[in-house]
């Protein structure tokens, strides 16, 4: 199974921005996130072994370099310095590969499943909140979770 979206989250930042600011106040939403595509697949081994696969990878949500220039009324910048709107930056683009391996068995009247999984298998390093301060604008402040490996059960009736 494989998904593509395509989404673009506009709002206005009007209320927070300065009168010389005003202008830029409609643009991308924080959670603006442009371009998603998602693949998982399952395949299912002798004995009734399934090991399952999705990998998502998507484009960077936007952020804003934060004026810290008291001369400048305004809150958000450039690289530059110049003035401008709010979320005119990129994150970098994330990706992730996520795996579970498990089978059931029956017990009594139901059944219950013994899995596995890796959660960021391939222990790949994305960026979720980057530096807002213009002198380091960009610069990771938060990485998402590293590989972790969890064991569970399940119980059906």
């Amino acid at each position: 199974l494989v998904s593509y979206t395509i989404g673009k989250a506009e709002d206005d930042a009007s209320g927070i921005l300065s009168p010389i600011q005003r202008r830029f106040s409609f643009g991308p939403a924080d959670y603006d996130q442009r371009r998603t595509l998602t693949g998982t697949g399952t395949i299912t081994f002798p004995k009734d072994i399934r090991w399952t696969t999705l990998v998502r990878h998507a484009t960077g949500r936007p952020f804003s370099i934060v004026n810290g220039d008291p001369t400048i009324q305004a809150a958000y910048v450039d690289r530059a310095g110049n003035i401008t709107g709010r979320n005119q930056e990129r994150l970098p683009n994330n990706w992730t590969m996520d795996m579970t391996v498990g089978r059931e068995f029956p017990l009594g009247g139901g059944r219950v499943r013994v899995f596995g999984q890796v959660i960021n298998a391939t222990n790949h390093v994305n960026t979720i909140a980057v530096s807002t301060l213009r002198a380091t604008a960009g610069a990771p402040t938060n990485v998402d979770i590293p590989r972790q490996v969890q064991v569970g059960i399940e119980f059906r009736h």
